[in-house]
């Protein structure tokens, strides 16, 4: 979760439920890497807000061989991490960011 960001769940209400199972059966149907990346990046960044724990991230799984995955274009030739548990460049404004900054995530 964002922190220090009380936007980044509904105010008042409980965390979302979500169907991490029917999620990973999904995006291994899909065969695209870079979307398990992306996604699994997102539900770890914002796992309070889904309700998850981090074994909870263990069904989407990222090829490690292959990569490193960009979140976005605007990671590339810009100022980025490496986010090594999903083998995935972030911006760096994505990753040190104010909530107004971020209402995207």
């Amino acid at each position: 979760m964002l922190p220090g960001c009380p936007l980044a769940a509904p105010i008042g209400l409980d965390p979302w439920p979500l169907a991490i199972d029917a999620l990973a059966e999904c995006l291994e149907l899909l065969d695209d890497p870079s979307l398990c990346a992306r996604v699994g990046f997102y539900l770890d960044y914002n796992r309070d807000v889904w309700g998850l724990n981090p074994a909870d991230l263990d069904h989407i799984s990222v090829t490690q061989d292959r990569g490193p995955y960009h979140l976005g274009t605007s990671s590339r030739g810009r100022s980025a991490t490496l986010v090594e548990a999903w083998n995935l460049v972030v911006p760096d404004q994505v990753l040190h960011h104010t909530c107004e900054e971020q209402a995207w995530i």
